[in-house]
């Protein structure tokens, strides 16, 4: 956690590899929201086979291995040790490669300007101070990369979700 004021994520211990069960498409666990969301990051990304990719919060690999199906060299990072071994143990089940590194995506430990493409998903809404995350963004992006953002809600009085 990068902020003590920050609420800790007890997801994972609760609910296991939810993210990845929702995004399987089966009628048991899809969860259609998440389904149209990363649709849609994949969309605005574009054409990123052999580009790499930066999954900040990247959880149990959800859309990770989304994106390492088109081919992407995929840096994930999550604060999250219990998510990145969800990721690990999908990718490797389904053979992609990804490089997983637990971290505060406030203050990543990767070079700066090597990054083509970046997303957060469903990320920003939890940073009591999200200039810092855009920040460490432009820092790691190429000149010229591209950046998706993506969150659940709008500006609130009191959060509907007590993780976000």
């Amino acid at each position: 956690m990068s902020d003590k004021n920050e609420i800790e994520f007890k997801k994972y211990e609760k609910y296991g590899p939810h993210h990845i069960n929702e995004s399987k498409r089966s009628i048991f666990w899809f969860n259609a929201n998440q389904g149209a969301r990363f649709d849609l990051v994949l969309k605005h990304l574009g054409e990123i086979e052999g580009k790499t990719v930066l999954d900040l919060g990247c959880g149990d690999g959800a859309l990770t291995r989304l994106i390492c199906r088109k081919k992407a060299k995929v840096i994930g990072v999550d604060n999250q040790e219990l998510g990145l071994k969800f990721a690990k143990e999908i990718l490797k089940k389904e053979k992609f490669e990804a490089e997983l590194i637990l971290a505060d995506v406030c203050n990543l430990p990767i070079k700066d300007n090597v990054v083509d493409f970046a997303v957060a998903s469903e990320v920003i809404e939890h940073l009591s101070e999200p200039e810092k995350l855009v920040k460490e963004i432009y820092t790691v992006l190429k000149p010229g990369g591209r950046v998706v953002i993506t969150t659940p809600y709008r500006m609130t009085e009191k959060p509907m979700d007590q993780y976000h």
